[in-house]
């Protein structure tokens, strides 16, 4: 939300949980896109009901085509490439759950065994966009 001085605010109702309920995750991003530019999700909820989705950014799509209005979500399953694809978010940054895993359990045997281990581990992303949706996971 602009405010006078030109700076820009958060939305007063973030963060929004949906608790993993895809519609209602749906339901207020619909609400949301209204009123605000940028919408971070950290998770693909609301695009996992690939039809519902698409009908309900469909009229947010000449804005996020034009980059008036950002839209960038977690996760780059296929679903949500296509959704990608079609132009109705700008970005998907995707996870990788098996690099996740192993450094998990690589990390829990140094601790179990005395070993030295890193503090923070970095595992790799995907970024995809509608120029790269087709390669950007592989």
């Amino acid at each position: 939300e602009k405010i006078k001085d030109g700076k820009y605010k958060e939305f007063n109702r973030c963060p929004i949980y949906c608790n993993d309920d895809k519609k209602r995750a749906l339901y207020e991003l619909k609400i949301l896109l209204k009123d605000i530019d940028t919408f971070v999700a950290v998770g693909g909820w609301a695009q996992h009901n690939e039809k519902n989705y698409e009908n309900a950014i469909k009229p947010f799509k000449k804005d996020l085509l034009s980059k008036k209005k950002i839209l960038i979500m977690g996760d780059t399953s296929p679903t949500q490439l296509n959704i990608l694809k079609d132009g109705l978010s700008t970005i998907n940054i995707g996870q990788n759950p098996t690099k996740m895993g192993e450094e998990s359990i690589n990390t829990l045997y140094k601790i179990k065994t005395n070993q030295e281990y890193e503090k923070i581990i970095y595992t790799p992303l995907t970024y995809c966009t509608e120029e790269n949706y087709e390669t950007c996971t592989k």
